[in-house]
């Protein structure tokens, strides 16, 4: 089968995703590109080995040309599009279709007149702000005030602050796309704004900057709750959450593995294929961008009735402590003594925390008790081995609080 012949519109900072990937398929062959700015599309064509740069009417009227990949800024891809699909053009867009309903409506109908395809990056949809929306609405809450990306135009620095503007381009401050940046910027700076001084800084410099003010109440700072009420720009608010229990689940799966493997073949036990495939099965599916974004944390992806990432980690955290436990208490025997595996390949001497009934078996280990009535103890593990403790005669000693310095 012949690869689709694809010309790419907008040459900006996604489309760089777009054409490393688009190599990748032997599906498509992306063999013209353009943009408003035609350097930029110069520019791609040379570093991705795209055949042709042209102007986006040329490329529209290339009856080579099978579909039309619009990665154009948002306001521009009802536009575009709807010129693809005139020129009787598959068409695939970036987030969103359009930004109105009738336009997209219109593009819909038009693809289903020329006989060709539409569709669109769905992740936005499916992303935390608009199903929360979605659920404000079906659950009949839909007037009830919410801070939403409907606030961000209205926003402003607060009165006695310094302005903020972040530099750079893309989600990670790349160096910005522009070669003569930022030199012509303050150029064009000094001559607009002569009076208002500008300076390259760190994020650190600006807090140093509103600090006094904020201490002392002249500078009000605004407020705003992380999560789904802040949709896209509080993600990173919640992303420790997700990237905590992902880490913890696979930790544990690694570890139930081993010894579930070592029960079986020391003791003719049998291994839990199934439990761990499932396990591993429901992490591959809270893999998706939006997950590990930070969707688990606080956001629409906890739901009480629904089944949802939550439930799936939790689901793995439960089977991986059953399968631990079954597999040391078979390798173990019976007895009281506590035994802890480790299943990373060094020696761990650092401290563990446990839950208040393993204090009395630990024998001689040094342990601590913690406000939380759980206690911290300093056991000398093996590399990928296990220690059972025998039983001690020492309570553990309670702790002893301690100040922290004012700054660290």
């Amino acid at each position: 089968m012949e690869p689709v012949r694809v010309g790419l519109v907008g040459c900006g900072n996604i489309s760089a995703i777009y054409f490393r990937n688009g190599a990748l398929f032997n599906s498509i062959d992306i063999v013209a590109c353009a943009d408003l700015a035609p350097e930029l599309a110069v520019a791609s064509a040379e570093q991705y080995s795209i055949p042709k740069a042209c102007p986006v009417e040329a490329l529209l009227a290339d009856p080579g040309i099978e579909l039309v990949l619009n990665l154009t800024i948002p306001k521009a891809h009802a536009p575009v599009g709807i010129a693809a699909l005139e020129a009787g053009k598959s068409v695939y867009t970036e987030k969103p279709l359009a930004v109105t309903r009738d336009e997209g409506k219109r593009m819909v109908a038009l693809a289903r007149e020329k006989g060709v395809l539409l569709g669109a990056a769905p992740d936005t949809f499916l992303g935390a702000g608009l199903q929360t929306c979605r659920k404000l609405i079906d659950d009949g809450r839909s007037r009830e005030r919410r801070t939403s990306l409907a606030d961000v135009p209205t926003m402003r620095t607060p009165d006695g602050a310094p302005t903020l503007v972040l530099a750079g381009s893309g989600d990670y401050s790349l160096a910005p796309l522009y070669a003569r940046y930022p030199g012509e910027f303050l150029e064009q700076w000094k001559k607009a704004a002569p009076d208002v001084p500008l300076r390259f800084a760190t994020f650190g410099d600006y807090v140093d900057a509103v600090k006094p003010g904020i201490a002392s109440g002249a500078i009000t700072m605004p407020t705003v709750t992380g999560g789904w009420n802040f949709t896209y720009f509080g993600f990173w608010i919640q992303n420790p959450t997700v990237k905590q229990r992902y880490r913890r689940a696979e930790h544990a799966l690694q570890a139930s593995e081993m010894l579930a493997t070592l029960a079986s073949l020391r003791h003719e036990t049998a291994y839990p294929a199934q439990d761990l495939y499932h396990a591993w099965l429901l992490m591959l599916l809270n893999m998706d961008r939006n997950t590990l974004w930070g969707g688990a944390g606080g956001m629409v992806f906890e739901h009480p009735d629904s089944w949802d990432v939550k439930d799936r980690f939790d689901w793995v955290d439960a089977a991986c402590a059953r399968i631990c436990g079954e597999s040391i208490g078979t390798i173990r025997g019976d007895g009281d003594a506590v035994t802890l595996f480790n299943p990373a390949n060094w020696r761990r001497p650092d401290p563990v925390v446990l839950p208040p009934d393993c204090a009395s078996g630990l024998g001689e280990t040094p342990c601590q008790t913690l406000p939380s009535w759980e206690f911290l103890c300093l056991p000398d593990l093996p590399a990928t081995g296990w220690v059972s403790f025998g039983p001690g005669n020492a309570p553990p000693s309670p702790s002893t609080p301690v100040a922290l310095p004012e700054a660290i």
